[in-house]
């Protein structure tokens, strides 16, 4: 069973979920499962869910150079929200890589 194929192929064919305070729902999995998965990141863009995206490619902060392409291509989304928003975030995260263990 490819539980990947399976929750790329469930989150296109479904429409978004609605926002219920304390649900773990189907997209709450997508983004651990996901998180370090480029590639999932932009099937999931593609199919318009940016915010999942978003919130998927933000949620490890140890996580920005393994999924750098991906985080810098958001950082200039057409999308003002999902550029400002990921411009922000690579202005925080994105010279952290590394410095943790220096400590």
């Amino acid at each position: 069973f490819d539980m990947r194929r399976w929750f790329l192929d469930t989150l296109r064919q479904s429409s978004q979920e609605p926002d219920w305070p304390e649900a773990q729902a189907l997209e709450f999995y997508a983004q651990e499962f996901f998180a370090s998965d480029g590639a999932a990141i932009e099937e999931l863009l593609a199919m318009g869910r940016e915010d999942l995206a978003l919130v998927t490619a933000t949620s490890i902060p140890e996580n920005v150079e393994l999924l750098r392409p991906v985080l810098e291509s958001m950082a200039r989304s057409a999308n003002p929200r999902v550029a400002s928003a990921m411009r922000s975030y690579l202005a925080e995260h994105g010279q952290l890589t590394g410095r943790q263990w220096l400590n």
